[in-house]
């Protein structure tokens, strides 16, 4: 169970790195819109680029809430599987009881 827990963490991670490597730096781009005065095309691709990258993000939240969801199945199987063995332990420390 704990390796898979790993598993799925470090695709949550991969994922989000991966929609940061695919978006990359619009931060000089913003400040150039800041200095200048720009074309209506290029202003029509800056937009065209965020549209991009909310989709990418998009794409990259969709895949982290699917990995949570199988987290959290992970976490309550694991949950019932603790509950059983406890269960388990409880019957075996009453029949001691009634053996003394």
């Amino acid at each position: 169970m704990d390796s898979s827990w790993k598993s799925v963490v470090e695709n949550i991670e991969n994922t989000l790195n991966d929609c940061l490597l695919k978006i990359g730096d619009t931060g000089g781009e913003l400040e150039g819109f800041a200095r200048q005065e720009v074309g209506a095309s290029k202003h029509i691709a800056f937009q065209e680029t965020i549209r991009n990258n909310l989709g990418k993000i998009e794409i990259a939240l969709n895949k982290t809430y699917s990995q949570f969801n199988i987290l959290s199945l992970e976490m309550e199987s694991a949950a019932d599987a603790l509950r059983d063995w406890i269960g388990k332990a409880q019957q075996c420390q009453d029949k001691v009881k009634s053996i003394d």
